[in-house]
């Protein structure tokens, strides 16, 4: 009757994916519905930074982030959170590829660390021989 490792996990990993798969499809619609841009509009555009619409970046992170569940049982959570956020960062901040690749590994082993040791919930270790 006890709920199993890695089912939090995935509960997670999927509501991401649910919601960023919603955030595409919001996205897709409104551009459907958008009118032509005016000059005057344009140069507006323009003048701010740009905040959103970035549909390649999403439809990554939606890729990036389905694998990361399917391969997290598999993999494991440090190898699966490495490569998962080794690759989202690397694509979203191609300027600081160091910080990313610090980033990717810390973390993952972090939390690890923390649920594992701290919180005693038993992620998979996948093909790590850990602990």
């Amino acid at each position: 009757g006890r709920i199993g490792p890695g089912f939090f996990p995935r509960i997670l990993g999927f509501t991401a994916i649910a919601v960023t798969v919603l955030a595409g499809v919001r996205e897709i619609l409104s551009r459907r519905a958008e009118k032509p841009v005016t000059q005057a509009e344009a140069a507006d555009d323009a003048a701010e930074p740009d905040l959103g619409r970035h549909p390649i970046a999403l439809i990554g992170f939606t890729v990036a982030a389905t694998l990361f569940v399917g391969l997290f049982g598999i993999l494991g959570a440090v190898v699966a959170g490495v490569l998962f956020l080794g690759a989202t960062l690397w694509f979203l901040d191609p300027e600081h590829h160091i910080r990313a690749l610090i980033i990717a590994i810390a973390v993952p082993v972090l939390l690890y660390l923390a649920f594992q040791t701290g919180l005693n919930v038993g992620l998979p270790q996948g093909i790590l021989p850990l602990g």
